[in-house]
């Protein structure tokens, strides 16, 4: 549970996971039950040092898991700089997404994913106010795919960013098309 915790220290991106090729992935990966602990508190915000930062996964599952004071984003599921690795079947569940003091990125950042399930949990104290908010959903490049999301039954409160607590922005035209968006039975406070 919370009382294992990993720590990481200022400028210091917790666990990241790249799949070898375009052809691999990283499978059938669960963390659960534990509390991953960043140095926000303590050095600030810091753009690009995330708390779990993965590339190229398939059945990654995620849940029961603390992300506390991230400086960047508390969990990023992204894409390789030459945007070959998606990802498929995450799942976040049960998670608190707590970013302390409201100076840091966003709780959850998918660049690319093909099936998505963010469900039941908490995003608390998240977000800068220039930065897109708790959840963001954001290709940045024309390959990256983004279908099959499922956000439902979670809590946000105490949000600083003045984009929204779930940000869908498709600057792109993807290759494939964005599809399947099911955002419900969310809470607001």
């Amino acid at each position: 549970g919370a009382a294992s915790v990993l720590s990481f220290p200022a400028g210091q991106t917790g666990l990241y996971g790249l799949s070898t090729s375009s052809s691999a992935y990283l499978e059938n990966v669960t963390l659960a039950n534990l509390k991953l602990l960043g140095a926000v508190g303590a050095s600030g915000f810091s753009q690009y040092v995330h708390l779990l930062d993965v590339n190229g996964v398939r059945n990654f599952y995620v849940d029961n898991v603390q992300f506390v004071g991230f400086q960047g984003d508390g969990a990023y599921i992204g894409a390789h700089t030459d945007n070959t690795r998606h990802n498929y079947n995450v799942k976040f569940t049960n998670c608190i997404f707590d970013g302390v003091n409201n100076d840091n990125r966003n709780g959850l950042s998918v660049v690319d994913c093909d099936g998505l399930i963010v469900r039941g949990c908490t995003f608390q104290n998240c977000t800068k106010a220039t930065m897109p908010g708790p959840i963001d959903l954001e290709p940045n490049n024309v390959a990256n795919v983004l279908r099959k999301v499922t956000i439902t039954g979670n809590h946000f409160e105490n949000t600083s960013s003045t984009q929204g607590a779930i940000n869908v922005v498709i600057a792109y035209d993807l290759t494939t098309e964005p599809e399947y968006f099911t955002i419900s039975h969310n809470t607001f406070d």
